[in-house]
């Protein structure tokens, strides 16, 4: 848990594209048949390595516009959610816990 909001508020602006490219790709493989827990992690695809050395154990891709970076879930989440937008742009949104979140992009 500490982990993933270590990582997401040490979040810079340089590490937004890589993010959203990582994203991209996901939604592009998005199936609305897929089961949504677990798309990628121990019930579905690989991790892949890079994601696994930032201790993310799951992925979810929620739906055609939302992927959910998942650090620990159970009673509480942590996880990094990112958003497509309607006019393409997106939106990172750290989720520490069930009452805690904050969006971290874009920044106002």
């Amino acid at each position: 848990m500490r982990v993933g909001q270590k990582y997401m508020d040490s979040m810079t602006e340089a590490d937004i594209p890589v993010w959203i490219n990582r994203t991209k790709g996901l939604l592009v493989k998005y199936d609305p048949q897929a089961e949504k827990i677990g798309s990628y992690g121990p019930f579905g695809m690989p991790i892949s390595t890079d994601l696994q050395q930032l201790m993310i154990i799951r992925i979810d891709v929620i739906d055609s516009n939302t992927v959910s970076y998942v650090w620990l879930g159970g009673m509480d989440h942590t996880r990094l959610d990112v958003q497509r937008e309607n006019d393409g742009s997106y939106k990172f949104i750290a989720g520490y816990n069930n009452e805690r979140s904050r969006v971290i992009w874009p920044q106002k």
